[in-house]
């Protein structure tokens, strides 16, 4: 159970902060979120209660996690121990709950409850220290927790000032969390004194805070999916996906080969027929005068357009540099024999040529991938389209992307992007890019963490996560 504690006053209610930890620990509801006593039929409810899918949770814990969301330099290491020590000792504590004890040789574990109520030379007691025995234990390591959980103490408490990277936007985030981590997620606290995160005060959910809890995304300052960049290919990824959401992102095979450069314009170029499929179409006999002038009978009468300026497989504008692809339909796949009636020139973005695709359990190469569609590559020419990048995006349909993304790629494609290490992470880079239109900084994380978001909040800046092809 994660509870969110978000109170007007401007120094930090350590005093509040310790009564919310008595109901975590006693699993009962002592005090309201105002700090108030409540009467003795509320009192004696469980605290640690959730319903999830229509399941009612209740849970006992022995350890928890405060987190402060703070910019009070009060409250600091270890002053803020010093502080719920203090509190501690003006509140009573209810010495009735089973805890984890030390019997013997066997030590207790955080996750295992005895039947034994704490040793009275420990009642009371409330310490910082990771060594002995007390009560209640305030650390604010997490290589402490297990010694202190082994120690005897009836419950152990886990301080962190978040000034480093803590919770993960996991919806943004590829690392897999770890189950220590999560488990924590029922006994945490979050006092939220830097507004990150739009929940009311008092708040209890079963899990750490989705992407739609932090007021940066409800101010449209998040972008809520990841954005693909090739530092081959750029952006070609994403503006394909709006137009074929199932292709994949998988691209090695041939990706520098050189091709001979022709004008595509010099080319008897086969249109694209939506109403066929690409592979169907591409099989079937061709004859670019009557293809011509059967276009031009289209135009007259107002009709839909068969296009030549798309990519024939996947639709998506052709910009920049592309691929003329020489085909025809395959007779015999043993002999490669092919039918000279069928033989075309047709235009694809360069992405598809170098991603590898799966028919059944096989990947293939493009080349092969044809071949299952009994189509044979001739050739393969390069040149050069009269469409860029930024046109590009812009034609994607409204439909197909939201408008944050389509600003956070034109800034990529204008502006371009520069990459420097994250001095939080080894071995990550951060991204950075600028939208003169909208005057704001964007940035893009591999992974996105509630700490990125601590240093933009009240900025003109974008999030987003990025992924490098």
């Amino acid at each position: 159970m994660v509870l969110f504690i978000k109170d007007s006053i401007p120094e930090i209610n350590i005093d509040l902060l310790c009564k919310m930890m008595l109901n975590i620990e006693n699993n009962k509801n002592l005090y309201n979120i105002n700090g108030a006593v409540n009467n003795n039929n509320i009192s004696n409810r469980p605290f640690n209660y959730y319903t999830h899918n229509r399941v009612d949770y209740e849970i006992n814990v022995s350890f928890g996690v405060v987190l402060f969301y703070t910019s009070d330099e009060s409250i600091n290491y270890p002053n803020i121990d010093k502080l719920l020590c203090e509190s501690f000792k003006k509140l009573p504590n209810d010495m009735s709950k089973k805890a984890p004890v030390k019997i013997g040789s066997y030590n207790s574990t955080c996750y295992t409850l005895l039947s034994k109520a704490p040793d009275a030379s420990v009642a009371n007691i409330t310490s910082s220290s990771s060594h002995g025995s007390s009560f209640r234990k305030i650390i604010n390591t997490l290589y402490d927790v297990r010694k202190c959980c082994e120690s005897g103490s009836k419950f152990v408490w886990l301080i962190q000032i978040v000034n480093r990277k803590y919770l993960q936007v996991s919806e943004l985030n590829s690392i897999p969390q770890t189950n220590e981590h999560l488990s924590r997620s029922i006994s945490t606290i979050i006092y939220d004194k830097l507004n990150l995160f739009n929940v009311s005060n008092g708040q209890k959910q079963l899990d750490y805070p989705s992407l739609n809890q932090y007021n940066m995304f409800k101010n449209n300052q998040i972008l809520s999916e990841h954005i693909c960049i090739s530092n081959i290919f750029g952006l070609d990824y994403e503006i394909i996906k709006c137009y074929k959401p199932n292709i994949t992102q998988e691209f090695i095979y041939n990706v520098y080969a050189c091709y001979s450069y022709v004008d595509y314009n010099d080319i008897e170029i086969r249109r694209v027929n939506p109403e066929k499929k690409w592979s169907v179409q591409i099989v079937e006999p061709f004859d670019y005068k009557e293809q011509e002038s059967l276009e031009n009978d289209i135009e007259e009468n107002g009709n839909h357009v068969f296009r030549n300026d798309i990519c024939f497989i996947t639709q998506a504008p052709l910009y920049k540099n592309v691929y003329v692809l020489k085909v025809a339909a395959l007779i015999n796949t043993n002999t490669c024999e092919i039918d000279d009636n069928t033989i075309s020139h047709v235009l694809i973005t360069p992405y598809i040529l170098h991603i590898t695709f799966v028919v059944g359990d096989k990947k293939h190469s493009f080349e092969s991938y044809l071949k299952t569609k009994n189509i044979m590559l001739l050739h393969v020419y390069m040149t050069n389209f009269p469409r860029s990048e930024i046109d590009a995006i812009s034609l994607i349909p409204d439909k197909s992307i939201s408008l944050l993304k389509r600003n956070i790629m034109s800034a990529i494609s204008v502006s371009g992007a520069c990459y420097r290490k994250d001095m939080y992470s080894i071995g990550s880079e951060v991204l950075y890019t600028a939208d003169v239109n909208n005057n704001t900084i964007i940035i893009g994380c591999d992974n996105l963490y509630d700490f990125d978001i601590i240093k933009y909040r009240n900025t003109n800046t974008i999030l987003f996560q990025v992924i490098n092809l």
